[in-house]
């Protein structure tokens, strides 16, 4: 029995060590499934862990600046092309303008030079105009002086009617020349303005009134309103009481 129990644990020995091999071959193959799976993520971790090069990062950021950079410097140049451009044709304006007002200024000043010179060439020929009309006026005058002249078989009164037609004729040149007789009486008020005072006179405040005209030595004459030549007359002053 014994040798038969021995028979069967020897022959039951190999069947033994072939399952421990077994089961230790799959424990190795767990093993390294195991490790493999841990290596694997290992690797991923190294991966995620992996230390960023900051420097290439830098690089990265500073390449992204300096093209922004030079994408600005891009759009300034291109900005300030045209700002130039813009410049230019202001001034070629400016200059088109300066020349523009510089001929409207010459213009106008030869414009008015112009009219300053119809205005004095008017002017001599209505002054020239006036001259003509007074000459025309007086000749008729000269020829009735010079005919009253030459008259010597006349009477006293036909000088007497020869000279009042000569005033006559000197009246009528006077209307057409707007000639006005200053011809003061006495009694009337003294007015400087169209009077001269070659004296006084002391006269009775009870017959005339002072500072009036007593005598008339030269008539006066206005041309329009333009005082020619005031009368030349005298004016009455009242005596001065005498003191006690």
């Amino acid at each position: 029995m014994k040798q038969d129990n021995v028979s069967a644990t020897h022959q039951s020995e190999p069947l033994a060590g072939k399952d421990t091999e077994n089961t230790n071959s799959t424990k190795l193959e767990n093993v390294n499934n195991k490790w493999k799976g841990v290596s694997t993520k290992n690797d991923s971790a190294d991966h995620i862990n992996e230390p960023i090069d900051e420097n290439a990062s830098n690089a990265k950021s500073d390449d992204d600046s300096t093209s922004m950079t030079e994408q600005e410097e891009h759009d300034w140049q291109a900005r300030y092309q045209e700002i130039l451009a813009q410049n230019a044709a202001l001034q070629k304006t400016i200059e088109e303008l300066k020349q523009k007002a510089e001929s409207t200024k010459l213009y106008h000043a030869a414009e008015l030079k112009n009219e300053q010179t119809r205005a004095a060439q008017d002017n001599i020929k209505a002054e020239y105009r006036g001259y003509e009309k007074a000459v025309q006026a007086f000749i008729p005058l000269d020829d009735s002086v010079y005919a009253s002249l030459n008259y010597s078989n006349g009477t006293a009164e036909q000088y007497r009617e020869g000279a009042q037609h000569i005033l006559n004729q000197m009246k009528s040149i006077f209307e057409k020349l707007s000639i006005t007789v200053i011809a003061p009486r006495a009694g009337d008020k003294f007015d400087p303005y169209i009077h001269t005072a070659a004296g006084t006179e002391v006269v009775d405040q009870k017959v005339q009134a002072p500072d009036t005209v007593v005598k008339v030595f030269q008539k006066g004459y206005k041309l329009q309103n333009r005082i020619i030549r005031p009368a030349m007359v005298t004016v009455s002053k009242v005596e001065e009481e005498k003191k006690a």
